[in-house]
């Protein structure tokens, strides 16, 4: 999940793979603390989990569950607990490098992927078949001229019988992190040190990401916001509470057991 603290001027995103390696590095090699998303796994999982509980038998539980974006894989290996198979991807290959080692599980493996490229999709559905997606911020920090073959890579992944679940950054973060400043002077060290590294993301409100993915050919099937209690602390002891938005979609060609 890409947090970060200012969306660039015209509301886009100079995140390349490149920066998020340089991030990701400096992570690994201790320059920077831990990422600002790395939540409490079970409080990071609850939404997705409870929108998968609410599907019953609607869901397909023996599907590969794709983890995109899944940096260090602390949530990865979580997930692991309540699906089959688990697939960790992201495009830095210093966080796949901490993953493997701080991470690992009997049924969780992990793999560089870049989501805008449509044909390493087709490959990885190829070899995987069908799978369930789960994406926790990671459309609002790519640019919004490669959003549509991300958007398109999803489906491909998703094929048939798979679900994509996606929750991201809301506009309302901005005034989170004012009142934070107000409040307690500053923001918390691990989210200014993302800002720091040039990292940036768009916000998205709930309609904004339902009619993202309608655009691109996928039947939403459940949205709205959400907030996030993470684990980084302020000075009273509260935690900061990320605004997220989030939808549950199914691509429009699906013939699986979503209904």
């Amino acid at each position: 999940m890409a947090d970060i603290g200012v969306p660039t001027a015209d509301g886009g995103s100079v995140n390349d793979k490149g920066s998020w390696e340089e991030y990701w590095h400096g992570v690994r090699t201790g320059r920077l603390e831990e990422p600002p998303w790395n939540w409490d796994p079970e409080r990071a999982a609850d939404c997705y989990l409870s929108q998968r509980e609410a599907l019953g038998d609607a869901f397909d539980p023996s599907l590969l569950l794709i983890d995109l974006g899944c940096g260090d894989g602390s949530l990865t290996r979580y997930l692991a607990r309540t699906h089959t198979r688990v697939l960790g991807v992201d495009v830095s290959e210093s966080a796949l490098d901490q993953a493997r080692r701080q991470n690992p599980a009997p049924n969780v493996s992990y793999q560089r992927f870049d989501i805008t490229d449509e044909a390493a999709a087709r490959e990885l559905h190829r070899r995987q078949g069908d799978a369930h997606i789960h994406l926790r911020g990671v459309v609002h920090s790519i640019a919004p001229a490669d959003r549509k073959a991300a958007l398109a890579s999803l489906a491909v992944l998703a094929g048939e019988h798979g679900t994509v679940f996606d929750i991201e950054l809301s506009p309302a973060l901005d005034a989170a992190q004012a009142e934070t400043v107000r409040a307690h002077g500053q923001l918390p060290d691990r989210m200014e040190h993302v800002g720091d590294s040039g990292l940036r993301a768009q916000r998205l409100t709930a309609s904004e990401l339902a009619e993202l993915y309608g655009g691109a050919g996928f039947t939403v099937r459940a949205g709205g916001e959400y907030s996030g209690r993470s684990s980084m602390r302020m000075p009273d002891g509260s935690c900061f509470v990320y605004p997220m938005v989030y939808v549950l979609a199914v691509p429009a060609h699906s013939t699986g057991r979503v209904s």
